[in-house]
């Protein structure tokens, strides 16, 4: 069925053309005098009409919003659905070239690699993509003479204090932590070092990993 609706469409755009051209000949000639020519006009048009009737009953007759096509021809394929798009992860790694021997927030000064969607701030990073995030952070602790106790904390802002994250060490090591957190777009995720005197650390690193 849907190969003879295209070959009438087909027959009517050559009837047409043909009319076109014999119009436009009569058109340069300014002359309506060719008996024979008038005579193929018509007939043009009457078959142009025929296969406009043909085709309207066709199209009737193969409507299935209205009547079962019975038709054997294949149906042209549906448009296959437009693919989601998918944003890639964001992601920062910060990380300091000094060390500090003061309690605080620590200062990143280098973020690399990272994506548009994460900031370094002199505060930490901050995510410009709600999500959930893997966060991680490392720090290398050397202990002074006297034994206190040192430790390290993720903050969310200036509000929240992820307790999970506390490590607290008395002697020099390297500590490295990792955890999965929501975060909202406009957060500042910081590493908060809490250090007694003669204490210090080095190689402080904060990494955000988006996962969904």
């Amino acid at each position: 069925m849907y190969l003879l609706m295209y070959e009438i469409k087909k027959q009517q755009r050559m009837v047409n053309r043909k009319l076109q051209e014999l119009m436009k000949m009569f058109d340069d000639y300014s002359c309506d005098c060719y008996e024979e020519e008038q005579i193929l006009m018509k007939d043009l048009k009457r078959q142009l009409f025929i296969l406009d009737k043909r085709l309207m009953e066709l199209m009737d007759y193969c409507n299935c919003s209205r009547t079962p096509c019975h038709c054997k021809c294949p149906k042209p394929d549906p448009d296959p659905p437009t693919p989601p798009v998918l944003l890639a992860p964001a992601y920062a790694y910060a990380y300091t070239t000094s060390g500090g021997n003061e309690g605080g927030t620590v200062r990143f000064e280098i973020a690399t690699p990272r994506h548009d969607d994460i900031e370094l701030t002199s505060e930490g990073l901050k995510v410009l993509r709600t999500g959930l995030y893997q966060i991680s952070y490392t720090a290398t602790v050397e202990a002074g003479s006297v034994t206190n106790t040192a430790s390290f904390r993720i903050d969310v802002n200036d509000e929240i204090q992820v307790q999970p994250s506390i490590i607290e060490t008395t002697v020099s090591q390297h500590l490295a932590f990792t955890l999965l957190f929501s975060l909202l777009e406009g957060d500042v995720v910081k590493l908060v070092a809490d250090l007694p005197e003669g204490y210090r650390y080095t190689n402080a690193t904060l990494q955000l990993l988006q996962v969904e």
